[in-house]
């Protein structure tokens, strides 16, 4: 009895001294695989720029653990690169390491097992794969203030250099959306729509509520072209001026017309193109992209609605026929021939697709010409030798000759040579004293007079001049009138929840973009909107708060460092 109790005692005390070793294996297994995980993790990163392998042994080297792993067969590094040539353009990296070690057992021994070995393997990727970016940026007027656009700028560009740098050719695709009161599209996309209404200038889009209920974009539904037109408030005089005798357009348009101006809204060349406030299609370059971004310019109020439209737009696939035809490879050409099946469709799993929406205020408004003031015979008249204007009173089937103040039975300049009464307030003196008396004076008609159609007209005469002039017969109350029934005005409410309304399609799991947004000194209104639209609380970056000093450049930064998947696979 005595000797089988000290046999199970051995027994246990063998078992115990087994289950040491065992833990002590399993504790310098989980130090060693945790360093390794940090280590390979850490030379994955794309960001830095030393050699892979030199980060992995200074990881094990801090804890200790360098004797246990070879640095050149036991770390492998794909790409085979090193040191500084280990940065792009290929956009992937991949580290993996394996460690071993051993330690002499102190009661396995006794059954013949001397030493425990302990291995640790490791592999850690970090790649930037297929990416469709949709850069959507505010360029209203209220950039110009505090350095903000010339701070965008150095941001942007920093960002398409990071991506550029970190993908393989043809792997990145950016799109850049500027807008502010409107946005505009090169002539390029033209051929793909179907469009009504005159413009030659400019290319905007008057949307629908309902296409701000999906992020598709059918190509062949008929839309309104904005017309080439100021119809600013017209309870200010400031917007009430007239450019049909100098031969320009107005300015403070609503879709902004293309024309280069040394300050924003004057005239100079109008030989020379302005494209830096057009939409930047599925582009690759970054030279050119970063260029574009060099000459972009802020005026005007904010959409952020329509901003998010087209950012949208060219992230789904509706828009896939007129994006493949204009990267064709042809010699016309616009968009480089790697993105021909772009947007891929959402659910392909062929592209992370990523929207980038970023405003340093909140939506306010925007005009739209209404049927039908659109297109069609004005009732202004138009004399260019008087530089004078007659309008038509259907009511009454007379004609107003404004710089006489007369009514008459045509426009002035209709029939030229003709002659006319008109009362002339004359001072009449004698040697009693003097007084003011009302004489007919006969005048002959001069020039010639021409009706304007609705485009000509609002191209070189802002509707609130036209309010004006109107008043002359109409009065305040029917000049008002007629200025609300040839405005339709969208205001913040309605796009502050078309928005949100987009944002929940975009970002919802049917599809699966990353939306990542930025307010840049935003009032607390477009704040509001922007944290609403971001993916998740990450993706939001509040730039310029008291409460956070994340500047825009930070921001950009950190949204290129979230779109690479660094990651452990082994």
């Amino acid at each position: 009895m005595t000797i089988f109790s000290c046999y199970v005692f051995l027994i246990i005390i063998t078992l115990g001294g087994i289950g040491v070793d065992v833990m002590r294996h399993e504790r310098d297994r989980a130090r060693l695989q945790g360093v390794l995980d940090r280590a390979v993790l850490a030379a994955a990163d794309l960001d830095q720029t030393q050699d892979p392998k030199d980060v992995v042994m200074d990881y094990l080297t801090k804890e200790g653990l360098q004797d246990y792993i070879d640095r050149d067969t036991d770390i492998i590094v794909t790409p085979e690169r090193s040191g500084e040539e280990n940065i792009g353009p290929l956009g992937y990296r991949i580290v993996e390491a394996t460690a071993r070690s051993s330690f002499p057992t102190q009661f396995m021994h006794l059954s013949g097992i001397e030493t425990l070995n302990v291995e640790a393997h490791s592999v850690a990727e970090e790649r930037i794969g297929e990416v469709e970016i949709s850069l959507v940026l505010d360029v209203s007027g209220s950039m110009n203030s505090y350095n903000r656009l010339v701070d965008l700028k150095v941001a942007a560009k920093n960002f398409v250099n990071q991506m550029s740098a970190n993908t393989r050719d043809g792997d990145l695709s950016i799109s850049i959306v500027p807008y502010a009161t409107q946005v505009s599209f090169p002539d390029s996309v033209l051929p793909y729509l179907n469009l009504t209404g005159q413009n030659e200038h400019a290319n905007c889009l008057n949307f629908s509520d309902d296409e701000f209920l999906t992020t598709s974009m059918d190509l062949s539904r008929e839309r309104e072209r904005t017309l080439h037109m100021s119809p600013w408030n017209f309870s200010s005089n400031s917007y009430s001026y007239d450019k049909r005798s100098q031969g320009q357009r107005v300015h403070y348009e609503m879709c902004d017309d293309g024309v280069r101006f040394e300050h924003p809204h004057y005239e100079t060349d109008a030989s020379v193109s302005r494209n830096n406030r057009e939409i930047l299609l599925f582009q690759k370059d970054p030279n050119e992209i970063n260029s574009y971004i060099d000459d972009l310019t802020a005026w005007g109020n904010t959409s952020i609605d329509l901003g998010l439209k087209w950012g949208a737009a060219l992230l789904d696939d509706s828009t896939s026929d007129m994006i493949s035809g204009m990267a064709d490879g042809s010699e016309t050409a616009t968009i480089p021939s790697d993105f021909a099946d772009r947007p891929s469709s959402y659910n392909s799993g062929d592209a992370m697709k990523v929207l980038v929406l970023m405003t340093d205020g909140a939506n306010t408004y925007q005009g739209a010409i209404k049927a039908p003031y659109r297109e069609g015979p004005s009732t202004i008249w138009w004399n260019a030798q008087e530089e004078v204007y007659s309008s038509y009173n259907e009511a009454t089937n007379k004609y107003f000759w404004h710089h006489e103040g007369i009514w008459q039975d045509h426009a002035y300049g209709a029939q030229p040579g003709s002659e006319f009464d008109v009362q002339v307030r004359t001072r009449v003196c004698n040697g009693y004293g003097c007084w003011y008396e009302y004489q007919t004076q006969t005048k002959e008609e001069g020039g010639n007079a021409t009706r304007l159609d609705y485009v000509e007209l609002w191209e070189q005469t802002t509707v609130r001049f036209v309010r004006n002039l109107l008043d002359d017969w109409m009065g305040g109350s029917g000049a008002n009138n007629w200025y609300n029934s040839v405005v339709d005005w969208t205001y913040n409410n309605t796009k502050d929840q078309r928005v949100r309304a987009m944002c929940d399609l975009v970002k919802g799991p049917e599809r699966g973009v990353y939306i990542y947004s930025i307010s840049f000194e935003a009032e607390p209104a477009g704040a509001t909107l922007l944290d609403y639209c971001a993916s998740s609380d990450n993706h939001f970056y509040k730039v310029g708060d008291a409460s956070n000093e994340v500047t825009i450049d930070e921001a950009f930064s950190s949204i290129g460092s979230s779109i690479r998947k660094l990651r452990l696979t082994q």
